[in-house]
This record gives structure tokens, C-alpha cells and sequence, in this order.
């Protein structure tokens, strides 16, 4: 199996075995106003609710920023109120005209070294010029079936996306954000290469905007994984019927108040040559049709760093044809 690879397998000697742990993990991306949890304390609430029992078990710390611009609250110990993220941070301040900068994030109990949020737990949710979710359930919780995955499409669904994507992928250490140098976030090519369906991006590294609040052009889709989600602007932009007509054996669509959901064969996959051969396809399938709404340019911050800024661009566009 993918999460067996000696360079994820814990106390192995592998540097990247320790700021980053194989996940089942939810990528998205929100618009700032339309989204905005002082105004969607209870559909962000219910998202909240499906992770909840697993981080209760998986995870004893937090970060929390409820003051918009402030630093963290000192306090790392979760509080009871702190179990309601987002009524905790809608009763701290309620303007959304100035709820910039707010946000959480759960830390895994394996993280008391620096709580830098290798996982595999972990739920972040930080509002920027765009609002951005990354959560990570371990990979022994999604296969004793404790994760509720409708309840997670229905929550989502709830929710003004820009898109989202959830399958496997790696819980990745602050580390991979600004990087400890391109040779360390270079470590993460081999892994592409061998797991092409793998989410490998650092949320910092994923949404990076101008500062215009509704700038998605530049960012674009969020990825393409198991469950990928398309909601506005692009899926306006490329046709709400077309994209989700006349679909391959195999990928399934269902349609919500504020986007799409396509699901990409019956399980998640890592896309590894000889064991996924007959499903991966399928990606590069949605990766086709969703070309002309968006094709991922070069960012200002390579993910694989610096010296890997041609490595970087093929692994976003390896699903679009180029």
C-alpha cells in the first residue's frame, strides 16, 4: 500500500516521515463574503460535526486566532467552547466587514513537539482575502469506516465553494508552507511520481491571492482527487450541463445549490502504476473536461520549492493533457 513507502513510515530514518503522515484529506477553498462563518456559523458548524468525533479522539491541542489581525490566543489547551469553532469565533466578533485573519486549527496529539501540524488529525480553517480548509482524518479511521462521507458531501453542498477536493493524500507539516529550503520540499517529487493521485500541496501553498477578494481566475480548482468539487465561478464558466453531461463509466456527478461534485470511481485511490491502473484514468478524464475552465499556470511560490519550479507546474497540470 502507498502509506507503506519507507519515506512515510515513521521512525524509518525518513526526514519527510516526520512532517508529514499518509490521510484521508479534505482540500477547499471558499470566497471570502459569501462564505464568511459569521454569517454561516451553523452550516460551518455542521461541517464542524463530521470530523468531530475523530479529532475528540485524535487531537488534545489548538490554535486559535479570534481576533482578526491579533496573534494566536496564548491558551493551547482546547477549551470547551472551542468544540464550536465557529460560534466561538462569531461571539469574539461578528462584523464580516472586518473578519480578516481569523481561523483555528485542531493539532493531532503526535504534534506536542512544535504543533506544527503534521497530523495525521488536523482541522485548519483560516479566513484570509479567500477562506481556506484543510482537514486530515488517519487513514486507520477512514478504513474502520468511522468517517461519515455523505455527511461530508451534504455539508460542503451547504456551503458557497470555490472547489474542494477529498481522497488520499498527505497531512503535511508547516514545514512544506515556507519550506526549509526546495531541497527538503523537493522530497515530495518522488511521491508524485509513484502516486500521481496523491493530494501532495500545502494549504499556504494551494491559495495563494493578490488581495482581491474574488481573484479564483489566478488560484484556480483546487485539485483534482476521489471527490472533487466545482462551484462558482467556474462552474458557470464552463457550462453547468455540459460539464456534467455524458460523463465516462465511472465518474459520478451530483448537483447542489452552489456547484458539482464528481466522485471518481468507488474508493480512493493513490493512483500507484500496476495497482490503479483501471481507475486512474478517470482523473485525467475530469482533468479534460475541466481544462477549458481552468488550466494551472506558475505560482509566485514552486511546491516542490524554488529549484522545481518546471516540476511543480507539470505535477498541478498532470490531469489537464499538458
Amino acid at each position: 500500500m502507498w502509506h507503506a513507502d519507507p519515506a512515510l513510515v515513521r521512525g524509518g530514518g525518513s526526514e519527510l516521515a516526520e512532517a508529514a503522515s499518509p490521510a484521508f484529506r479534505v482540500s477547499a477553498c471558499f470566497p471570502y463574503r459569501a462564505a464568511h462563518p459569521y454569517a454561516l456559523a451553523a452550516q460551518w458548524e455542521d461541517l464542524f460535526a463530521v470530523f468531530a468525533p475523530i479529532l475528540r479522539q485524535r487531537c488534545d491541542r489548538i490554535q486559535m486566532w479570534d481576533d482578526p489581525g491579533a496573534k494566536a490566543r496564548r491558551s493551547k489547551a482546547i477549551q470547551p467552547g472551542d468544540w464550536h469553532p465557529f460560534v466561538h469565533l462569531r461571539s469574539m466578533h461578528a462584523d464580516v466587514d472586518d473578519g480578516m485573519f481569523v481561523g483555528f486549527y485542531f493539532v493531532d496529539a503526535s504534534d506536542k513537539r512544535d504543533m506544527r501540524g503534521r497530523g495525521p488529525a488536523a482541522f485548519r480553517f483560516f479566513v484570509g482575502s479567500a477562506i481556506r480548509l484543510d482537514a486530515c482524518i488517519p487513514l486507520d479511521d477512514w478504513d474502520a469506516g468511522a468517517f461519515d462521507i455523505d455527511a461530508l458531501v451534504a455539508a460542503l453542498q451547504a456551503l458557497p465553494y470555490v472547489s474542494f477536493a477529498a481522497g488520499y493524500g498527505l497531512c503535511l507539516s508547516d514545514r512544506f508552507a515556507q519550506g526549509d529550503g526546495g531541497e527538503f520540499l523537493g522530497q515530495l517529487m518522488p511521491l508524485a511520481q509513484r502516486f500521481p493521485a496523491l493530494d501532495l500541496v500545502h494549504a499556504e501553498k494551494r491559495t495563494w491571492f493578490s488581495g482581491t477578494e474574488h481573484d479564483f481566475a489566478k488560484v484556480g480548482l483546487t485539485g483534482i482527487n476521489w471527490l472533487t468539487g466545482v462551484g462558482e465561478p467556474f462552474a458557470t464558466q464552463g457550462g453547468w450541463d455540459r460539464l456534467g453531461a455524458g460523463l465516462p463509466a465511472g465518474i459520478t456527478m451530483s448537483r447542489g445549490p452552489n456547484g458539482m461534485v464528481f466522485q471518481l470511481g468507488s474508493k480512493p485511490i493513490s493512483g500507484e502504476a500496476g495497482v490503479d491502473d483501471d481507475t486512474l484514468p478517470l482523473y485525467a478524464a475530469l482533468g479534460g473536461r475541466l481544462r477549458s475552465v481552468w488550466l494551472p499556470q506558475p505560482r509566485p511560490s514552486p511546491l516542490f520549492g524554488d529549484d522545481h519550479a518546471r516540476e511543480s507546474l507539470a505535477y498541478e497540470r498532470r490531469f489537464f493533457g499538458q
